[in-house]
């Protein structure tokens, strides 16, 4: 049986986290509108705002959650694009990916990227 071969990306979004005044860390993804969230600890932070991410390509893109592959998670679109998000708790979030994600994955401009989430 051959298998098709299909070609996958990893992306990161940018997130600042802070700790704010009662001891929570706040996560914020400023790429995308709205997505943000919190933890007790760092960890549950991370896992927390790439959870959040991952929503907002879910709901308002139509990408669904396919599988998990590892340490990474990956979405496919109905018309077959697909983008893979990685979830490891410990990793650095690159700030370039973003526009790499929105224009090879999504395939769609920037400014629709930002329309499509408000």
């Amino acid at each position: 049986m051959l298998m098709k071969k299909i070609k996958t990306t990893t992306y990161n979004f940018p997130v600042i986290i802070e700790k704010d005044e009662d001891g929570f860390f706040v996560a914020d993804c400023p790429e995308l509108v709205g997505c943000h969230t919190q933890g007790k600890t760092l960890e549950e932070a991370i896992t927390n705002i790439r959870d959040a991410i991952a929503l907002n390509l879910n709901m308002k893109l139509g990408f669904r959650f396919r599988d998990q592959s590892g340490s990474h998670a990956v979405y496919v679109h109905p018309d077959g694009r697909r983008v893979t998000i990685p979830i490891h708790p410990s990793d650095t979030i690159g700030i370039g990916l973003p526009t790499k994600i929105i224009k090879k994955d999504l395939q769609i401009t920037k400014s629709k990227f930002i329309e499509l989430l408000k």
